[in-house]
């Protein structure tokens, strides 16, 4: 299985071209005491318009999608990139204004707002037990 789950914040504006969507991820962790910043290139290549129009520079995200590894020779050099391709991302946390839910892109999750949108009616006396 070649799944990764990641949560950190966006480097730069993402690039929009050709179908797809890249941007770098800084995900901060401490080790040993001292803060340590990894990158991870990210592309999305479904669903872009969520990219454009949502993913901004220092918006924190949490990316669901799988390790790829991209071979290309620059100078007569080989070149090895690894780049996550985005099942899945969630903006959370401080990039969002308030009173405003997390916007998703999770295949199958409903909005918040539409959730509370819906009457439920909690009326019990109809169940058989």
């Amino acid at each position: 299985m070649n799944k990764i789950i990641l949560i950190g914040h966006i480097g730069q504006d993402p690039t929009i071209e050709n179908g797809r969507a890249q941007f770098n991820l800084a995900v901060n962790e401490k080790k040993n005491g001292e803060k340590k910043t990894t990158w991870f290139r990210c592309v999305k290549f479904k669903y872009v318009e969520f990219v454009e129009k949502y993913v901004r520079k220092g918006s924190q995200c949490m990316i669901v999608g799988k390790l790829d590894i991209y071979e290309t020779e620059k100078n007569g050099q080989p070149m090895k990139y690894i780049n996550v391709i985005i099942d899945e991302i969630e903006l959370i946390g401080s990039g969002k204004k308030d009173d405003q839910t997390p916007v998703t892109d999770m295949i199958g999750q409903i909005p918040k707002s539409l959730v509370e949108s819906i009457a439920v009616d909690n009326d019990t006396d109809d169940l058989p037990f």
